[in-house]
């Protein structure tokens, strides 16, 4: 039975080690054949960088930040700081430290890892379906906005002023305020004022042609008799998925020259909006929610669950996506300065970002409440809630020539989301590829292929099209937070499988043999065992005791629910086939022996070092 039993753990290596893939040829270079399906899908050092800035600029969520920098201040920052430095980037080296050691994808690495939490590619696979139905709908809004706003070429902005009573111009409020009844181009502004002088949350132009884009006006859409969304945002929907599925086919070379596109949109929309800032906006108040401290949001768990999500999200892990496009890295490129540059510039283009936005907001806020005090008036700006990235553009669509820049905006908060999107599916794609050949022993024929994107294409869009009805977009955004919620979960489950069940120094030992050794192995190590996990227990605890307003408790649970369930079924699962061929049960906890590099060389080289440092 002993024997048995070996034979049984030893085929896997053995097969993949003699095998080749149908369709493909193979050399002792390669052993691993379903690993190296994708061995030569290879990155540039160029692409390498361009893919993880954009991928990490993208991620998205920014729209959620000025409220926080309202409520927190300068208190937030610190909070953020302090989850980003021992929470966020500690985890971004652990994933890529994990995509370049393998050059797998994050289904292939667990499998090989610990058949014991080899459900959490399953886990993320989960994650990263949700967050794709809500980032292509993001992505489908605003670019229907941007196609709209190319009406100023040659006509007048629908956006551009109001044209209902319950709409209010804040641009004509310093001549229409005490004009006379009879004024034929103040009579809509007065009526607004009338109407609305009650309300504090008005809606100006932009905000209110949003909301009718959106069928998001009315509060008991229920009764609506019109259920059918605007024919540009079903079109912009299918267009979305129909090239984010292509160019996810595309492979490497494709979604490199998509970041470098991405990268040189994000920098261009910088330099508008910092300019717009300056000229524009009101950059001293932007810059005075920065400093002013809260002392009280120290004592709050909510504030620290909120700082810690924003702070993962930021470096978009837990995703997948960052073992994906490590895995496309040479195996002997540096891994601490990468990470430490991806992670430096990330923050420095989401902070140009937010200051530009609340400067701007914050002249959008002294028009709308002149009278009100300036912290009043930018609590007041900020009710609407997911409006808050619309509001940069009631500043500059009145300015000369308003609709370019208002048209480049909103295409630049498709286009950045938009290779997320990308990458993410890549990550499923990639999975489903190596899933297949791992249990077929042969690629995917091109038929079949052809035959899975149409599938995916067609079930996408059918997913996606009921966040678009009205009423929808408001469950698009929820989907948004409790997927950032699901992230400490995912983030915990990959730091005790690294850290704990593989060992830390162990991994360390991969590490050095990938890099060599560094100044930085004891801060990394520490914060993999200790920091990085505490952070991730307490925050996820704090979801279930703190008072969060954003999204109730029972949505909490389930999502938390469905995104873990995978890992304990799997166990089982994986338990039940130990059984039958009575293994014992720390085999689930032991690394296969097909673990490790691709090629030969490397991986004989990984086991010389574990071997000299005596960690097998």
């Amino acid at each position: 039975l002993h024997h048995h039993s070996d034979k049984m753990r030893t085929s896997r290596t053995s097969t993949s080690d003699t095998t080749p893939l149908k369709g493909s040829t193979s050399s002792s270079a390669e052993p691993n054949s379903a690993k190296s399906i994708q061995e030569n899908d290879r990155f540039s050092r160029t692409g390498i960088i361009c893919a993880a800035l954009a991928f990490a600029v993208g991620s998205g969520n920014i729209w959620l930040l000025p409220a926080a920098i309202a409520e927190g201040g300068a208190t937030f920052l610190m909070q953020f700081t302090i989850c980003y430095i021992f929470a966020a980037i500690p985890l971004y080296y652990v994933e890529v430290a994990l995509g370049q050691f393998t050059s797998a994808s994050p289904w292939y690495i667990y499998q090989m890892l610990s058949s014991a939490m080899s459900g959490i590619p399953a886990a993320i696979a989960f994650n990263v379906v949700v967050r794709c139905i809500a980032l292509s709908v993001w992505i489908s809004v605003f670019l229907s906005m941007s196609f709209i706003s190319l009406e100023g070429a040659w006509g007048e902005l629908r956006y551009a002023k109001c044209w209902d009573d319950d709409c209010y111009d804040h641009r004509l409020a310093q001549n229409c305020t005490f004009a006379a009844p009879n004024n034929a181009d103040c009579k809509q502004f007065l009526s607004a004022m009338s109407s609305t002088r009650a309300d504090f949350k008005k809606a100006t132009p932009v905000i209110h042609f949003s909301q009718k884009f959106l069928q998001e006006d009315e509060s008991k859409i229920i009764f609506r008799e019109n259920y059918t969304p605007d024919p540009m945002l079903m079109g912009s929907l299918v267009l979305t998925w129909i090239l984010a599925i292509l160019a996810a086919s595309a492979g490497t070379r494709v979604i490199a020259k998509l970041s470098c596109a991405v990268i040189a949109i994000a920098v261009l929309c910088c330099v508008m909006l910092i300019v717009l800032a300056f000229t524009t906006g009101d950059i001293f108040f932007s810059l005075r929610h920065f400093y002013e401290p809260h002392p009280k949001s120290l004592y709050r768990v909510d504030k620290w669950v909120a700082a810690a999500g924003q702070a993962l999200i930021t470096l978009n892990v837990s995703t997948g996506g960052v073992i994906r496009i490590a895995s496309a890295r040479g195996f002997h490129h540096s891994l601490a300065i990468d990470v430490i540059f991806i992670a430096v510039t990330t923050i420095v283009v989401n902070a140009i970002t937010l200051i530009s936005m609340i400067a701007l907001m914050e002249k959008y806020a002294a028009d709308l409440y002149p009278f009100e005090p300036p912290d009043k008036r930018f609590h007041f700006a900020l009710v609407h809630n997911y409006m808050s990235m619309m509001l940069v553009v009631e500043t500059i669509s009145g300015v000369s020539g308003g609709w370019a820049m208002a048209g480049f905006y909103f295409l630049q908060l498709a286009i950045v989301p938009f290779q997320v999107l990308v990458i993410y599916l890549w990550v499923l794609t990639s999975m489903l590829h190596e899933k297949y050949a791992s249990s077929f022993r042969q690629r995917l024929h091109n038929a079949r292929a052809v035959l899975l994107l149409i599938a995916m294409i067609i079930l996408s869009v059918i997913t996606s099209f009921f966040f678009i009805l009205p009423g929808g977009f408001m469950h698009v955004l929820l989907l948004a937070k409790v997927c950032k919620d699901a992230t400490f979960i995912l983030g915990l489950l990959q730091l005790i499988t690294v850290a704990y069940i593989y060992g830390f120094r162990r991994f360390s030992v991969n590490i050095r043999t990938m890099v060599g050794r560094s100044i930085m192995d004891f801060l990394w190590g520490f914060s993999w065992i200790a920091t990085s996990p505490f952070i991730h227990v307490a925050c996820f605890i704090g979801l279930f005791t703190a008072k969060i307003h954003y999204t109730g408790y029972t949505w909490r649970v389930i999502f938390s629910v469905m995104t873990f369930i995978w890992v304990p079924l799997n166990f089982l699962f994986k338990d039940y086939e130990r059984k039958r061929i009575r293994e014992p049960i720390q085999v689930m906890f032991r690394p296969q022996k097909d673990w490790g590099p691709a090629h030969t060389a490397n991986r004989e080289e990984a086991r010389r070092m574990e071997r000299a440092m005596r960690v097998l």
